[in-house]
């Protein structure tokens, strides 16, 4: 197992989505509802703002790439290929059966406790979710791993108002002119 250090942060497959489609140049949070722009919003905020690299379990990348609108996994592939860090590098170590079997008892989604499994075999120590009942079913049980809201995760950082972004969107991206990502 790998050692957990500070800032190991994961995305599940929701929360890597809200970072695709908030890059994506097309976004505008006043079209969307106000829940899920604060949760867009927040986790394109981490992304700029956080002084750590993301990461994606192994089956977050098989769910984004079994999206079947080839746009949409072109967009999830750059996005993970080029921004976000493998968890567990190119192989998936087999996070164990009791394990999966044990979260399946306190959470019914197979895909979610894989990822929780593999998230705790990885070292990570916060996955971000926008699944209520993922994380109320499984925050209690994982082991060095706490999974919360991208909005709730970017709210702990206490990013100082005005701070400027680690990372910036480049001149001519569509985002570099936009002002509702801004701190």
């Amino acid at each position: 197992m790998v050692m957990a250090t500070a800032k190991r942060v994961g995305l599940d497959s929701d929360a890597l989505t809200f970072l695709v489609e908030a890059m994506s140049g097309e976004y505008d949070p006043a079209t969307d509802s106000s829940t899920v722009a604060a949760e867009r919003l927040a986790m394109y905020r981490v992304f700029l703002y956080a002084d750590h690299p993301l990461y994606l379990t192994p089956t977050v990348k098989r769910q984004y790439e079994a999206i079947t609108v080839d746009r949409r996994r072109l967009l999830h592939w750059e996005v993970h290929r080029f921004l976000i860090c493998d968890a567990l590098g190119n192989v998936a170590p087999d996070p164990g059966d009791e394990r999966i079997a044990y979260l399946r008892s306190l959470h019914s989604g197979l895909d979610d406790c894989r990822i929780a499994a593999e998230a705790e075999q990885s070292g990570l120590t916060l996955l971000l979710s926008r699944d209520d009942r993922f994380f109320n079913n499984l925050n209690p049980v994982l082991n060095g791993l706490r999974i919360e809201r991208p909005s709730v995760y970017w709210e702990s950082l206490r990013v100082p108002r005005g701070s400027q972004p680690r990372i910036r969107p480049a001149p001519g991206n569509p985002l570099a002119a936009a002002t509702w990502w801004g701190w």
